[in-house]
């Protein structure tokens, strides 16, 4: 009851229209949604700006986010069974830890880790079977300005939402790449 106390407070409103706010927020994305998370989703958008359509848009970035944070953790488990050390104070401690280790940096320009991305993905697509898109670069790039804002949609953002869907057991598309950036936004 807390959490819809604060929703209402954020909404100037009272209890029973955040009440009501939260039951269109979850109709909204399609699911049963915690009260928690449309608190936190609420938090994250401006005050100034804050509508129902883009709380929504903030439930699924925190629901998105959330399954990713949980995905890494049972990887995590997975992979490494048994408990972690805690990290003590000190030099060492400064370093990031080889299973913390960042993706590894690529050199040359933008579109030339773009394209080494997108040749990467989709040759593992072609043995797995699928038709990939194979185009260039920038040929790339223009699909998906096609598909989103090119104000938004920066080639250093498109490269990161490559590098992200490259984790993921996906073949990278234009509309996957705007889709992800869209839900950046």
């Amino acid at each position: 009851m807390e959490t819809i106390q604060e929703i209402a407070r954020i909404l100037r409103s009272t209890d029973h229209m955040a009440e009501g706010f939260a039951e269109r927020v979850r109709e909204l994305v399609g699911g049963d949604v915690p009260e928690e998370t449309i608190l936190q989703a609420m938090k994250r958008v401006n005050p100034r700006a804050l509508d129902i359509n883009k709380v929504a848009v903030a439930v699924k970035a925190e629901m998105n986010r959330t399954q990713r944070r949980t995905a890494r953790a049972g990887r995590a488990e997975v992979a490494r069974p048994g408990r972690r050390e805690p990290v003590r104070p000190g030099p060492a401690a400064e370093k990031p830890q080889p299973e913390e280790a960042a993706a590894p940096v690529r050199s040359g320009t933008i579109m030339e880790q773009l394209e080494e991305i997108l040749e990467a993905n989709w040759r593992r697509a072609e043995s797995e079977g699928l038709e990939p898109p194979r185009m260039s670069g920038p040929a790339f790039v223009d699909a998906v300005h096609r598909h989103s804002d090119p104000r938004d949609a920066t080639r250093r953002r498109i490269v990161k939402a490559c590098q992200a869907a490259e984790g993921r057991d996906v073949m990278i598309t234009p509309t996957l790449v705007a889709d992800m950036i869209r839900e950046e936004i």
